[in-house]
């Protein structure tokens, strides 16, 4: 039986899909809509800051989870291990840290590699 996928996930695992060949920039909701209506994407994003730290958030858990840790070596070696994801998808990382220093939709809620640090 197939999995169901609810409307937020389809629309950002098409934003993901649609990263791979261009700039987050490139990416417009009426290319999103084949996932669902150009509409139902302004219901979950009303605005590309939306869309941007909304999938900047999925990608985080979906392309760069954090294993877990509790030595320093093991924070170093997950680190590393990060920077090693980072650089195999740098499309998706750059989105990723975008959407950490810019986007002002975010509550103040820190970073993914700020919780890290804290972790």
């Amino acid at each position: 039986m197939a999995e169901t996928v609810d409307t937020p996930t389809a629309i950002l695992a098409s934003a993901a899909a649609s990263l791979r060949e261009h700039t987050f920039d490139d990416i417009s909701y009426r290319s999103l809509g084949d996932a669902v209506s150009e509409r139902t994407i302004y219901r979950q994003f009303p605005t590309r800051s939306h869309l941007l730290e909304g999938l900047a958030l999925w990608l985080e858990e979906t392309e760069f989870p954090l294993p877990a840790f509790v030595t320093i070596p093991q924070f170093q070696a997950a680190m590393r291990q990060r920077f090693v994801d980072f650089d195999g998808s740098p499309a998706f990382a750059f989105v990723c840290a975008r959407a950490a220093s810019i986007s002002p939709t975010g509550e103040a809620e820190p970073t993914f590699l700020t919780r890290t640090v804290e972790a």
